[in-house]
């Protein structure tokens, strides 16, 4: 116990020495985050008696002064049993086991400042606690009456047999869990953003952005789920081509001053905008932003890359590429990338070696096979048409490698 808690109390230490400011956006505050989780702590009992199927993202009231008594009432809880346990651990051994070792493993929450404080999967390394201490309570029963313990046990397995079941199945139809979660927790901001995410990926544009805007009248404070919504929101814009638009709303996004991981996304997706605005100077300036907030972005620097690419700035291209390589030398998009530098030079077997290597990795991706397919007829080797081929296989309405294969097929008659 006094092992476990010095190692908190030191990596309490060297967050605050070490990572104090980085965030911006404003984290809780050290009490406010003890005063949450002690209220989580018996959060997760109901659920453990109570349990919520099929719903992830659970409301948690804001705590800030040890005057509130969702707050004060936990945390005393916690500590009275801690103290009478300490007292009575040789009387009750496995008992005090049971609720040490609960607690224990939710000591790290504590000091943790989680962005969602009470999630489901948070609970299973504790809950070998509360076993422990269900174990100790039918201990006696069991001993006197094991066949209809037996039965009541067998019973209960089935019912959560087929919650889990049930669970399983609907885990597929994601806009209907978090439909399901806009319904039973329809505080939680996350409910809504998983919501209209789902909308936005089944290209439901317009259904994604009613939930989404609705979302941004209902909630006011949770300044990284807005952000969050805002750059989704971007998102449902960007896939109809409406860039000005998407650019709108991220800039809304940054203004929120959300946490860095957040900042560093609407940076990308900022340079990705303006890359397709032909903005090469802005996307350039939002892609350096990036990589200042996340120095080993693979993404970044294939951005980067594919910019001074498209501007024959070959050196400079691959400077990024080789530190894209350095980051995950097993992303196919670099090597694809790659590819088009040496095929710029001229190196055209250099370039067959890496969109070989992009397809190797990844081998579903039309483009790396459209792009050897035509070094492969730089080349003269009649493979070309092997990739020319499987590129319309990948992808039979990518219209280049249709006009290539209808042109050789004319060429052929003649």
């Amino acid at each position: 116990l006094l092992s476990l808690i010095t190692i908190s109390l030191l990596y309490f230490l060297y967050k605050k020495a070490f990572f104090k400011g980085i965030t911006p956006g404003g984290l809780r505050s050290p009490l406010s985050n003890i005063l949450i989780q002690s209220w989580v702590s018996f959060f997760y009992l109901r659920l453990f008696l109570f349990p919520d199927n099929l719903n992830f993202l659970h409301y948690y009231p804001q705590l800030n002064s040890i005057l509130q008594p969702q707050g004060f009432f936990p945390l005393m809880g916690i500590i009275i049993i801690v103290f009478t346990l300490l007292l009575l651990r040789k009387r009750i051994y496995l008992l005090s086991l049971g609720v040490f070792w609960y607690l224990l493993m939710l000591l790290p929450k504590f000091y943790a400042t989680l962005k969602v404080p009470a999630m489901e999967h948070h609970f299973y390394l504790p809950s070998i606690g509360i076993y422990i201490i269900l174990m100790e309570v039918f201990k006696n029963f069991y001993i006197k009456n094991k066949r209809y313990f037996l039965y009541f046990a067998l019973g209960i397995i089935f019912i959560l047999s087929i919650f889990t079941v049930e669970r399983n199945y609907q885990l597929n139809y994601p806009t209907l869990v978090w439909r399901k979660g806009t319904e039973k927790e329809p505080q939680h901001i996350g409910n809504w953003l998983n919501l209209g995410v789902s909308y936005k990926e089944k290209g439901y544009l317009k259904k994604a952005r009613k939930i989404f805007f609705k979302a941004l009248t209902i909630f006011t404070k949770d300044i990284d789920w807005k952000a969050g919504i805002y750059v989704n929101l971007a998102g449902t814009y960007f896939m109809e081509g409406k860039y000005d638009e998407a650019i709108k709303y991220l800039s809304e996004a940054l203004k929120l001053e959300p946490h860095q991981a957040r900042v560093y996304q609407i940076y990308t997706n900022l340079a990705t905008l303006y890359e397709r605005k032909n903005d090469k100077e802005k996307a350039l300036y939002y892609l350096n932003k990036a990589l200042k907030l996340n120095p080993y972005s693979e993404r970044a620097y294939q951005a980067l890359a594919r910019i001074y690419i498209e501007e024959n700035k070959l050196t400079m291209a691959e400077r990024y590429i080789k530190k894209a390589i350095e980051i995950n030398p097993f992303e196919f998009y670099t090597y694809f990338l790659w590819g088009k530098i040496y095929e710029k030079k001229g190196d055209l077997h250099k370039a067959q070696q890496l969109y070989q290597k992009s397809i190797e990795i990844k081998s579903d991706w039309y483009y790396s096979h459209y792009a050897l397919a035509l070094v492969y007829m730089k080349l003269k080797n009649p493979s070309f048409l092997k990739e020319l081929e499987k590129t319309i296989s990948l992808n039979p309405q990518f219209k280049p490698a249709i006009s290539l294969a209808k042109f050789i097929l004319k060429k052929d008659k003649k």
